[in-house]
C-alpha cells in the first residue's frame, strides 16, 4: 500500500502529523509525510497576511495539521495556523507601554507574531508593508480581542524567528482565535470527519 493511501485511510480532519518540507512555493509548500506529499497554501500558513512561504527552509520539520482530505482524487490539504496560537496564548506575551519589534503588514496594521496582527493608531515613520518597526503597545482589550498602539520607529530587520507552537500533537476538533466570552470570533475552524 502506498504512503499516500496509508495516511488517507488512517487520518481524519484535525489530526496533527509532523512533516518535512519538501518544497517551496509563493502559493504554499509541499510537506513530506513519509513518502506522502501533502500541500500547505499559504492562506493556511498563519492569520498574519504577511506570514508567508518565506518563514520555512527546506528540510525543515514542521507539526501540520490535516485540514481536508479528498479520498476520490488521492488529496489531503494542510493547515498550519491552528497550532500557532490563540490571541488569549498569545497576548500574554505583551505589556501596555512596552515596545515591542513588528513588521508593518497593512496600513495600520503590524505583525507581532504570525498569529497576531495588532492595529496601529499612529505611524508615526510611513512604514511600508514588511518593514521592521518599534510598535509601543498602547492597550491590550482583551474582551474584544485586540491589541492597539502606536509605530514609533524603524529598525533593522531581525531574522524571522522561528514558529513557536502551542499544539504538536493529537487531534483537533474545533479552534478558535478569539475566546467564547469576546464579543466576535474573526478566525474560526471546524474539523469534520
Amino acid at each position: 500500500m502506498s504512503a499516500m493511501r496509508r495516511l488517507l485511510s488512517a487520518c481524519v480532519p484535525g489530526d496533527i502529523l509532523e512533516g518535512t518540507v519538501d518544497a517551496i512555493e509563493p502559493t504554499g509548500i509541499t510537506v513530506a509525510v513519509g513518502a506522502a506529499k501533502l500541500w500547505l497554501p499559504a492562506s493556511r500558513i498563519a492569520l498574519s497576511p504577511i506570514c508567508g512561504t518565506a518563514r520555512f527552509r527546506l528540510g525543515q520539520k514542521i507539526p501540520c495539521a490535516v485540514w481536508r482530505i479528498e479520498r476520490e482524487v488521492h488529496k489531503i490539504t494542510l493547515t498550519h495556523r491552528e497550532l500557532l496560537g490563540t490571541f488569549d496564548e498569545l497576548v500574554c506575551e505583551f505589556l501596555p507601554g512596552h515596545s515591542y519589534i513588528g513588521t508593518a503588514a497593512t496600513p495600520g496594521r503590524v505583525e507581532l507574531a504570525p498569529n497576531l496582527v495588532a492595529r496601529a493608531a499612529t505611524d508615526a515613520v510611513g512604514a511600508g508593508t514588511g518593514e521592521a518597526v518599534i510598535f509601543r503597545v498602547d492597550e491590550i482589550d482583551r474582551l474584544r480581542g485586540e491589541i492597539s498602539g502606536q509605530i514609533t520607529a524603524r529598525t533593522t530587520p531581525a531574522e524571522a524567528a522561528p514558529f513557536t507552537y502551542y499544539i504538536t500533537n493529537g487531534r483537533i476538533k474545533h479552534w478558535s482565535f478569539h475566546a467564547p466570552q469576546q464579543f466576535f470570533c474573526t478566525e474560526e475552524t471546524f474539523f469534520a470527519d
